[in-house]
């Protein structure tokens, strides 16, 4: 390790001290914590994995080492002033007093049975593979996830600190049919997330075997693409045996030799990197000097509105919707790469070093006005923004686009539950002359 790289990784640390110092005892429901400590984990820790055992990562063939040891000093400054900003915002507001109030919003939400039992629809919907409409196709995959979350939660809030592994182990294992290893990750921060925030005495010492499991399920996740190739590769792996099947093969990875263990460290290795795009970026700007600006930031907002809103837009070309094919365009990165453009990496494309510093001092601002109602919801509206910026947070590989998708999922459901609200509104007289007509009708 060089100078170079040992300041960034310095700064990154100092950054996840700094806003643990701050929030203490509260770091399980802080959103500003998980930012940090998951961009650390994508550029700063995964950076030593990659020193440690070099090789195993085919995105390092494509860029200089000296281009990623000067990116993990940016992102440390980046993420040490996102800390600086969070902290501050936080400290300003620490006496403005909350409402106490309830909105009605939280009394009218659907129980935690009907919840579980619309998630688990909305995920054998998208595993199906079938076309069932756009409007079905999209609730399913847009609400799937934060449906489980919450219904997982209401479980566990009904029931009991004890029901936390019970549940922890059905939806991972429920989950992993999917073939996606974050999902599993994702459910799990935010169930224990979710659980803090509305005050559930649960203890740590309770989360490690929860947490085994979890791990234990991805590891599962990651030999049976080793095994039996990526889920959804095939025509025949669509069933639900067929993905049970699957994922039970992972298990055969044990004793087949030292190459398949290999291959499941790079698949690893590789899944971690978070610095290779934002540095082949450094390396064209290096170059050329210029940047798009916030050109590839609107195109968020054209991805965000339905396709039924706007014929033609599923035959678009990607570079007019994501930001992450229009960056690959504009720098000049190679093509048919599996990139993780990252929150921090899509920043410093819109104007390279100043725009990143200025823009994570931003977002450590909106961090901390989020965690400062959000800690403790007062309102469910409180406590889905608490969940969407953890949830932005975990899947910051995926850049800025994470937060309009995110923001949408939890508008869909707000909207629905004031629908089922309103209707229940409605309906309560009609519902209460009826039931008292039928006492009357009753011998």
């Amino acid at each position: 390790m060089n100078v170079t790289l040992l300041l960034g990784l310095l700064l990154q640390v100092v950054a996840v001290l700094i806003v643990l110092a701050y929030v203490r005892s509260r770091w399980l429901v802080s959103c500003g914590v998980l930012f940090v400590t998951v961009a650390f984990l994508y550029h700063g820790l995964s950076e030593i994995v990659q020193r440690v055992f070099p090789g195993h990562n085919e995105f390092r063939d494509l860029v200089a080492q000296n281009a990623v040891d000067v990116w993990t000093v940016l992102a440390g400054a980046a993420m040490l002033c996102f800390a600086a900003c969070y902290c501050i915002t936080l400290y300003l507001l620490r006496s403005r007093r909350r409402r106490t109030h309830e909105s009605p919003l939280v009394s009218r939400v659907p129980g935690w049975v009907v919840l579980l039992i619309l998630s688990v629809v909305s995920r054998l919907i998208v595993l199906s593979g079938q076309d069932l409409g756009y409007w079905v196709m999209s609730f399913a995959a847009y609400l799937g996830d934060l449906l489980l979350v919450l219904g997982c939660a209401g479980f566990v809030l009904r029931k009991g600190p004890a029901f936390v592994l019970p549940t922890v182990i059905g939806s991972s294992l429920f989950l992993a049919m999917g073939g996606a290893r974050f999902s599993v990750v994702l459910n799990f921060v935010l169930l224990v997330s979710v659980l803090k925030r509305l005050s559930m005495p649960v203890r740590l010492s309770r989360l490690v075997i929860p947490g085994a499991v979890v791990l234990a399920v991805v590891i599962l996740i990651s030999a049976a693409r080793v095994t039996s190739g990526r889920l959804g590769t095939k025509d025949d792996d669509s069933g639900l045996v067929d993905r049970l099947r699957w994922l039970s093969s992972g298990s055969q990875i044990i004793g087949t030799g030292q190459d398949s263990l290999v291959r499941l460290a790079e698949d690893f290795s590789y899944r971690f990197d978070g610095n290779a795009f934002p540095a082949l970026v450094l390396e064209d700007f290096r170059l050329r000097q210029t940047t798009p600006g916030l050109t590839s930031f609107w195109r968020n907002f054209v991805l965000m509105i339905p396709s039924a809103l706007v014929p033609g837009k599923a035959e678009l070309d990607p570079r007019m919707l994501y930001e992450e094919d229009y960056s690959i365009t504009f720098f000049r990165l190679p093509e048919d790469v599996d990139y993780m453009p990252m929150t921090l990496g899509i920043l410093f494309t819109y104007h390279a070093v100043l725009g990143l510093i200025l823009y994570s001092l931003m977002l450590g601002v909106i961090y901390g006005l989020v965690d400062h109602v959000a800690m403790r919801p007062r309102s469910l509206v409180a406590l889905l923004l608490g969940i969407t910026f953890s949830w932005t947070a975990l899947l910051m590989e995926q850049g800025i686009m994470v937060y309009f998708g995110t923001m949408r999922t939890v508008v869909i459901y707000l909207v629905v539950v004031w629908i089922i609200w309103l209707i229940s509104r409605l309906t309560r007289p009609f519902v209460r002359a009826l039931w008292f007509d039928l006492k009357l009708s009753t011998p």
